[in-house]
């Protein structure tokens, strides 16, 4: 396949390994925990509105949220996030490096590289 052909989404590689929903009258939020195509998995944050009880939901950007959505939000978050911990060990670890660090790190193997150049 050429490189510059862009593939489309593919519903069928998407797996659900957990869902918490909590629905209002024209909202509804919506925490999964999701992988594609056999991918790592990670949480996924849905709200969906509809103009009237009687329409369907559709998908709409979080965007904005008012205090009480903040809060189920926060809940159902806290309770995927432990979820997915106990899936998935292995993203417990995570190892935050400031910029600085990561520009001095990248001076460093470049100046390595060079020397290394240099002596061929």
């Amino acid at each position: 396949m050429p490189y510059n052909v862009k593939q489309g989404y593919d519903a069928r590689l998407e797996a659900e390994f957990y869902c918490d929903e909590k629905e209002y009258d024209t909202t509804k939020l919506r925490v999964r925990i999701l992988n594609y195509n056999e991918g790592l998995k990670k949480i996924q944050i849905d709200r969906m509105n509809r103009s009237t009880k009687e329409k369907p939901f559709t998908f709409t950007k979080i965007g904005r949220l008012k205090a009480y959505e903040a809060k189920e939000i926060s809940r159902m978050l806290a309770i995927a996030a432990d979820k997915l911990l106990e899936m998935d060990p292995s993203q417990k670890e995570y190892v935050f490096v400031p910029r600085e660090v990561k520009a001095k790190a990248t001076k460093e193997r470049r100046r390595k590289l060079k020397e290394v150049t240099e002596s061929i």
